[in-house]
């Protein structure tokens, strides 16, 4: 009888320790979630802040419409080559992060670890891609829109924004396509367990 009492004590004290130790995983993987939340929120910032600076300035310069054709794509060149470098060194801290908590899981095995990584990299790659066609669509229509020298600027604007809006509508549905593959390959995971 004592020592049922001791065991069913010393399992008591227990619980709070473990529960401890899963709040601690959650708030850690809480903080880095925010903080890349704020990495990605200062970068659009930033992004957003040059775009208008680069717009004033084209709007304020009496640059032939073929210079400002060049000096918008180079602008577009450039942020470009900073949003690829920004999203790989996103992938990498995520997938270092993932990596981690996937050392610290007992309940999954070395091949299941590993198609969860197989994953994270096909689906980054895809988005790659994506987003690469999507810079290589952005740039034709700058070429065919603000290259056309009939339209007036007012006209170039309204055609941009039109372009931009259906391409922002297909950028969200893209977006939910990824979800709901994601969310399909946490099912498929759980069934595994």
């Amino acid at each position: 009888m004592k020592r049922t009492l001791i065991v069913l004590a010393a399992l008591i004290l227990a619980l709070p320790l473990q529960a401890s130790a899963e709040g601690r995983k959650h708030r850690r993987n809480n903080e880095f979630r925010q903080a890349t939340k704020s990495k990605i929120e200062a970068y659009r910032e930033q992004q957003k802040a040059e775009n208008k600076s680069f717009r004033e300035s084209m709007k304020s310069s009496d640059m032939p419409q073929d210079q400002k054709l060049t000096a918008v794509k180079e602008h577009r060149e450039t942020q470009y080559g900073e949003n690829i470098a920004f999203h790989e060194q996103l992938h990498q801290e995520r997938i270092a992060h993932l990596k981690e908590k996937l050392a610290q899981n007992k309940k999954l095995s070395d091949v299941q670890k590993q198609e969860i990584l197989d994953h994270r990299e096909t689906q980054y790659q895809e988005s790659l891609a994506f987003y690469a066609q999507r810079y290589d669509e952005n740039m034709r229509a700058i070429d065919q829109i603000l290259g056309n020298e009939r339209l007036s600027p007012e006209e170039h604007r309204i055609q941009m924004k039109e372009f931009r809006t259906g391409q922002r509508k297909e950028n969200k549905e893209y977006r939910q396509a990824k979800r709901e593959e994601n969310k399909a390959f946490r099912q498929s995971m759980r069934m595994k367990k």
